[in-house]
């Protein structure tokens, strides 16, 4: 069995909606647009990212 260590990659389109599912990194700000946190998300095919991310 091979095993991957670098999981696949979302891609996003022109309009921020995934045309290939994956892995990102999302950076999540507050209604200021200040820094919160750093998350590792899957996103699916078809889904954008969330508000403030």
């Amino acid at each position: 069995m091979k095993y991957q260590l670098q999981p696949e990659s979302a891609v996003l389109d022109n309009d921020g909606l995934t045309i290939s599912a994956g892995w990102t990194i999302v950076y999540n700000v507050d209604a200021k647009g200040e820094f919160l946190q750093t998350t590792y998300q899957y996103l699916p095919i078809g889904v954008s990212l969330l508000a403030n991310a």
